[in-house]
C-alpha cells in the first residue's frame, strides 16, 4: 500500500507527495512534461501553477476539438 500526503491540484486530477506507487510516478511524471510542454510557470505557489497549467490545457483541448470539426467539415464537403 503505498502512503501519500496530500497536497492536492484538485483532489481529481494529481496529488503530490511521498506516493512510490508505479502509478503515481508515472502521473507526476508525466504532469511535468506536460506542464513545461504549455510554457512558462506561472503563479506564486505550485498549486496555483497547476490551476493555471489545467486552465491551459482546456484551451488546448478546446483548440484540438475545433480543429477536428474544421477538418471534418472539409472533409464531408469534398
Amino acid at each position: 500500500m503505498a502512503h501519500y500526503t496530500l497536497e492536492c491540484v484538485s483532489h481529481w486530477f494529481i496529488c503530490y507527495g511521498t506516493n512510490t506507487s508505479f502509478k503515481g510516478v508515472m502521473m507526476v511524471r508525466l504532469w511535468r512534461i506536460w506542464v513545461k510542454a504549455l510554457g512558462e510557470k506561472s503563479g506564486a505557489t505550485d498549486r496555483e501553477a497547476d490551476y493555471i497549467a489545467i486552465v491551459r490545457s482546456v484551451i488546448v483541448g478546446l483548440n484540438f476539438i475545433t480543429c477536428l470539426f474544421i477538418i471534418a467539415g472539409v472533409i464531408h464537403n469534398w
